[in-house]
């Protein structure tokens, strides 16, 4: 939900909650998943307030904001008894101010942001507990000029303070150049990552994991370079994009833990989509995209398919009250690591596999909406994760208001 106090004021309150029910696999004796009985049930929740003011004839901006989630989860035996308890909470207090100047054929716009976030979990087990919370402060700064309404070029630095890792800093810088008579965008980016353990990798515990607090973050580098061109005036549009990606101390599960890879982890490869709009109000979208990881003696990386592509078919009638969508999704081969009873691992490959979803909405009324969507229509039976099967068909109905 969304009010506007004033013409240049907005305060907006975004929520989700969730309340779930999943049978769960077991592992026995080396022969991966096994329905044991076992299940999983909870709920999580999600919430933001957000007040956002422009000045200056809407040149600087201000927001701030307050967000909290938490998520409850207990894990069941065959006899329905809980046999551990899991609790995480996150609550990020940030506030954001952007400032734009023009200058002839210049525009300028600098942001500075500074964020506060902890995160907490809570586990009690048979096996073991942990009570634990991480703290961090994230400060921002970021410059982006445009030139002539054809070129963008955009520097940001990023620094954050960890209450229990060493202090990051990190950035990435972006150029952008339109060739306006041919229709044509070249872009291309370069930049640094720091992705922390999570609470549960640092000190999780179940019957088949521990956690690892010795596990140090992942540092990344890479680059993208790629291209958007007009075609067939605005009834359609190619893009491409090339990317490679850098990762050291890549975290990885081991079966009984997670530990971080040795050396420099690379991935690299391209993205292709095309869209077309052949007749009003439809429009067909594909897309493919090749990958290839690889840790630093040359191994593939597990759970990365090489190949995926998605075909969606979008048709807005009878006066864009109503909505229909169908896409189709492909999966391409990939592998895993499957473990034996001592939990020495061999690598085996998924199967490909494509799913179909279908989505649509309404307008009942001006700003009164409803709208569903389900996913796996023809309940297709796949594997993300070695012997462990994923979601069945799924369906989602809702009601969306505007006032």
């Amino acid at each position: 939900a969304a009010v506007r106090p004033t013409e240049r004021s907005e305060i907006a309150v975004p929520g989700r909650y969730t309340r779930f029910r999943a049978d769960t696999d077991g592992f026995v004796g080396g022969r991966g998943a096994v329905d044991d009985g076992t299940s999983t049930a909870g709920e999580q929740y999600f919430g933001r307030l957000q007040g956002k003011i422009a000045l200056l004839d809407g040149k600087w901006e201000h927001i701030v904001g307050l967000t909290h989630g938490r998520q409850q989860r207990d894990y069941r035996d065959a006899a329905k008894t809980v046999t551990s308890r899991y609790d995480g909470r996150k609550t990020k207090a940030d506030y954001q101010t952007n400032l734009t100047l023009n200058s002839g054929p210049a525009d300028h716009v600098l942001t500075a942001a500074v964020e506060r976030e902890e995160d907490k979990a809570i586990s009690r087990s048979s096996f073991s507990s942990f009570d634990r919370s991480i703290g961090s402060t994230g400060l921002v700064g970021q410059y982006k000029l445009g030139l002539f309404d054809r070129l963008t070029l955009t520097g940001s630095v990023r620094h954050d303070g960890n209450d229990l890792f060493r202090d990051a800093t990190t950035w990435r810088t972006t150029a952008a150049y339109l060739v306006e008579e041919s229709g044509t965008k070249l872009r291309a980016s370069y930049g640094t990552g720091v992705k922390n353990p999570t609470l549960f990798e640092l000190y999780g515990y179940t019957a088949t994991y521990a956690g690892n607090p010795n596990l140090k973050p992942e540092r990344a580098r890479g680059w993208d370079a790629g291209f958007d061109q007009s075609l067939w005036g605005t009834r359609a549009a190619l893009d491409g994009t090339w990317f490679d990606q850098r990762i050291r101390d890549l975290i990885t599960g081991t079966g009984r833990t997670s530990v971080n890879m040795p050396g420099e982890s690379r991935i690299r490869g391209f993205e292709m989509g095309l869209s077309v709009e052949p007749l009003d109000r439809l429009t067909v979208r594909g897309s493919y995209s090749w990958t290839d990881g690889e840790d630093s003696a040359g191994a593939e990386l597990v759970r990365r398919p090489k190949q995926i592509a998605s075909l969606t078919v979008n048709h807005r009638f009878l006066e864009d009250r109503a909505n229909a969508n169908l896409g189709v999704v492909y999966n391409g081969r990939s592998t895993d690591w499957a473990y034996d009873a001592i939990y020495n691992r061999q690598v085996v490959s998924l199967t490909p596999y494509t799913l179909v979803n279908m989505a649509g909405s309404y307008a009942l009324s001006e700003g009164v909406e409803v709208f569903g969507r389900v996913e796996n229509l023809f309940d297709r039976r796949y594997q993300e994760v070695w012997t462990y099967g994923a979601t069945g068909r799924a369906g989602y109905l809702g009601l969306r208001l505007s006032l």
